[in-house]
């Protein structure tokens, strides 16, 4: 039996926001779905399966076997997951990455339900923000929602709980009177391929977390 089947809970949760459908795959808001997929992509056939009001899909991590880049990774995306990956150590780790399929505005409800069916895992939760730049990283390891209204319904569902580390990617529009279409706009283009770009750097920069931790995370290098 693989031991990620032997364990009871993960060694560790990224999360994704979004909002679920097709309508809404290519949008700005949904650069959280789209760096955990990228996630899930970095693994030999990931399987995803609904529970906890969520899609979730499980990821063995073995740091003794080579990561395979996810498609259109460039150069410095291949060094940095082969750098993560030899200062793993040689203990293996079970990932669970995480869409929830409750709506952005209603992200708590399945936060809850995974958390509770989780005690005391640690998570990440990876969201657009519309108050940094276009394609800016940011990491934080703990503090309030920042407007962001998916990050304020976890907070609230999770009773106050503000201290667990986020990923924020940047969006831009936050100058904008009324910002409720541009991050529903779809992306096309060349804006698709750099969201795609910025959200496979969220997807390095979470594994990093899970296995080597936020301050190593926090103090290394930002692929965008």
């Amino acid at each position: 039996m693989p031991f990620w089947r032997r364990r009871k809970h993960p060694d560790y949760i990224v999360v994704g926001l979004g909002n679920p459908g097709p309508e809404y795959e290519h949008t700005r808001h949904n650069v959280g779905f789209m760096a955990v997929e990228t996630l899930a992509g970095m693994f030999p056939r990931p399987r995803w399966r609904y529970r906890w009001s969520a899609l979730t899909a499980e990821l063995a991590f073995d740091p003794a076997k080579s990561m395979p880049p996810p498609p259109n990774a460039d150069v410095a995306v291949s060094e940095e997951l082969e750098r993560i990956r030899e200062r793993c150590g040689t203990e293996k780790r079970r990932l669970l990455v995480i869409k929830p399929q409750t709506y952005m505005n209603r992200s708590g409800r399945a936060l809850a339900k995974i958390t509770q069916a989780n005690p005391g895992v640690p998570f990440v939760v990876i969201s657009d923000d519309v108050n940094l730049p276009w394609g800016k990283l940011r990491l934080r390891e703990r503090g309030s929602a920042g407007g962001h209204k998916g990050l304020a319904d976890i907070i609230g569902a999770l009773g106050g709980k503000e201290d667990f580390p986020r990923i924020r990617i940047g969006i831009g529009g936050g100058e904008l009177e009324d910002i409720s279409d541009y991050v529903l706009e779809e992306l096309t283009g060349d804006e698709l391929a750099e969201a795609r770009r910025f959200a496979m750097a969220a997807a390095v920069k979470a594994l990093e977390i899970a296995c080597l931790g936020y301050e190593t995370a926090v103090s290394g290098d930002f692929l965008v």
